[in-house]
């Protein structure tokens, strides 16, 4: 008897050890079954980005990997960027930099470089009448960061936007509630009156005195790319309706312009968003209100290091890192499960409280929680590309890969099936045919308020990543995707112990004028959600996320940088 359980006891724990490898070591890349930080990445990719272990070890301060160690920002002055694999190596380790800990962060009371006095939050833009208008706050020890419960995702032009139905990315110039709208009626322009639906479900247009206008063309009052710019009317049962200059009735994915979505994840934290700049960003800003080109030179760096000592007496201690944005967003980590949460860098930050119903959501104060980072996107000067790079950073369980090809060791296109999974941060359903829908519209008269907009209630949405690496499926993808899959395996392996930045990923990197290169259908899923299958560089062509919008009047530091 004593024999018999001895084996069964010695066959059980042989049983559970055998789930817990099958579980938690696999290497499948389909995280239904498997856990470890490499279950992402086929391990068979052909390695196209290599990065020895010397290369990465001079990405730390000491000189040596380690454990959550500090890492120095990438040297963007002397970056050289002779192929792709050097500009993804590039926002790794900017990535890696801006989430590591401060070397004197004990000392300082900072816990990591993003909350540090190197950094300043970007306050979300306020309409002063003359343009939109932000102001940067500095980092202080201590003080927990705030945070805006949504990004406005605009276009070129800061209009709202739409896709249509071919998956083109639109602006939309929206009807004034005080301002009828204007049509070409021939050669004529003709002020809309109202907008109804015949039997057909076709619009038909009427002018003033109920006449209908035959054949209206869009009158679009921005010059620039209006081409890319639709008129919209709402019509008499609501509807909204999106008129082209061509005379054509585009049909959208989602039925209505809105840069003012806001997201939840599947355990009902709404997501949450910070931009912050570097202290060379910021004293560009301020030293170049006429928006000369990003820094990009030793002599450029230079002249802003110098504006700084002079302005405030401030030594910039990362300046060869150039002008660098990064635009986070950040989910309650109590949302988190418990044995989740160690994988997660998180920060201490304000965030609105709200009266809820099902269908409306009011703020009605404040409160300090600690927020778990989802996503990054990576955006910095270098030599040669005042333009920016544009790179993007997401955790291993926000979302499901939509299918993939990539190269295999044998230089084999292979196909990976979309992911599958319950326990996805943004989706509860990774199956779920209507994915990525807008189901929060967060209002646009400044008082925060949330509706059920496009829903019964106000909810989560089973959100799914398109384009998983960056790149179009018709433009050599599986090369590309193989290009990050493999830079993504390097640095993982190489990140040592139970390094937290091991539960990231980098989704890719583009550059140059519109359309770019690199990965050049490149989305965060968590910020641009409903916008996926564009390129930054549809809505960024022209500059950053924020430039030309910040105030002229630096802040008064509250100490000067170590």
């Amino acid at each position: 008897m004593k024999k018999t359980s001895a084996i069964t006891l010695l066959f059980a724990a042989a049983t559970l050890y055998a789930l817990y490898v099958g579980c938690d070591q696999g290497t499948k890349s389909n995280l239904g079954t498997a856990t470890n930080n490499l279950s992402r990445f086929p391990q068979d990719v052909l390695q196209s980005c290599a990065l020895s272990q010397s290369e990465f070890n001079t990405w730390f301060a000491s000189g040596t990997a380690s454990e959550n160690g500090v890492v120095v920002p990438a040297n963007s002055v002397t970056f050289a960027g002779t192929n792709h694999c050097d500009f993804f190596k590039w926002a790794w380790q900017m990535f890696a930099w801006m989430t590591s800990p401060t070397a004197d962060n004990k000392a300082a009371g900072f816990k990591s470089m993003m909350e540090s006095e190197v950094f300043y939050t970007v306050t979300p833009g306020v309409d002063n009448g003359n343009g939109t208008t932000r102001t940067l706050i500095p980092h202080t020890p201590g003080q927990p960061l705030r945070v805006t419960s949504s990004i406005k995702q605009h276009g070129p032009n800061r209009l709202p936007t739409i896709l249509d139905k071919e998956g083109n990315l639109l602006e939309v110039e929206k009807q004034s509630a005080n301002v009828q709208s204007m049509v070409l009626n021939g050669r004529q322009k003709t002020k809309v009156s109202r907008v109804d639906i015949d039997a057909t479900g076709k619009p038909v247009f009427k002018d003033h005195a109920g006449k209908t206008i035959e054949n209206p063309k869009a009158v679009i009052a921005h010059a620039s790319n209006s081409a890319n710019i639709v008129q919209e009317h709402k019509a008499s049962n609501g509807k909204s309706i999106f008129l082209a200059t061509s005379g054509k009735v585009v049909e959208s994915e989602e039925g209505q312009a809105d840069a003012y979505a806001a997201l939840m994840a599947k355990n009902g934290s709404l997501v949450y968003y910070i931009i912050m700049v570097n202290d060379v960003c910021a004293y560009y800003f301020w030293k170049s209100q006429d928006l000369e080109p990003f820094p990009t030179t030793a002599k450029e760096r230079d002249a802003i290091s110098a504006f700084a000592k002079l302005k405030h007496g401030l030594i910039l201690p990362d300046s060869n890192a150039l002008a660098m944005e990064f635009k986070t967003s950040w989910v309650e980590l109590s949302s988190i499960p418990v044995s989740e949460r160690n994988r997660y860098i998180t920060i201490d930050a304000v965030i609105p409280t709200y009266s809820q119903t099902d269908t409306l959501w009011t703020p009605n104060g404040e409160k300090t929680v600690k927020l778990a980072l989802l996503g990054v996107h990576v955006v910095g000067s270098t030599a040669g590309h005042p333009e920016l790079l544009w790179a993007t950073f997401e955790h291993q369980r926000n979302t499901p890969n939509q299918s993939y090809q990539y190269l295999n060791s044998k230089n084999v296109p292979t196909t990976v099936p979309q992911d599958t999974g319950k326990f996805w941060t943004l989706s509860a359903n990774a199956r779920d045919s209507n994915y990525n829908q807008k189901l929060i519209h967060l209002d646009d008269d400044g008082n925060g308020s949330m509706t059920a907009g496009y829903a019964d209630s106000i909810r989560a949405s089973n959100c799914l990543r398109l384009n998983p690496w960056g790149s179009h499926p018709n433009l050599s993808s599986a090369a590309s995707n193989s290009e990050i899959i493999s830079i993504n395996n390097a640095v993982l392996g190489f990140l040592p112990g139970n390094d937290i930045r091991k539960n990231y990923m980098l989704i890719g990197t583009m550059w140059g004028k519109y359309p770019g290169e690199g990965t050049t259908s490149l989305a965060n899923s968590t910020m641009e959600t409903f916008l996926q299958g564009e390129s930054c560089l549809t809505c960024h062509s022209s500059g950053s996320h924020i430039a030309g919008d910040i105030d002229s009047v630096p802040p008064i530091p509250r100490f000067e940088h170590k």
